[in-house]
């Protein structure tokens, strides 16, 4: 039987850190500077590549079965665009 859940290593940890704290850092500056609905776009988006980040490594969403990765993945964009409807439908009132 092959092992698929093979370890991850550290430097990897350290390289999604990194990469998450600078777009946390550039969340930051788009809240900052930003009109409103470019805004939020721009965070769900940045977001939305966080979630899939730390599902993908760090939560080793990577070694499971392709259907469940597609279906999270699908789930987080779906939730990503409700809540960005419903921030422009508030916007625009």
């Amino acid at each position: 039987m092959e092992d698929k859940h093979a370890p991850v290593p550290y430097r990897t940890y350290f390289q999604i850190w990194a990469v998450l704290f600078v777009l946390t850092l550039v969340n930051v500056a788009i809240s900052q500077i930003a009109q409103y609905s470019l805004k939020v776009w721009a965070i769900l988006a940045i977001a939305s590549i966080q979630a899939s980040l730390i599902l993908t490594i760090l939560m080793h969403l990577k070694q499971e079965s392709k259907l469940f990765r597609i279906g999270i993945l699908t789930l987080i964009v779906i939730v990503a665009i409700f809540i960005g409807l419903t921030f422009s439908d508030v916007h625009y009132r």
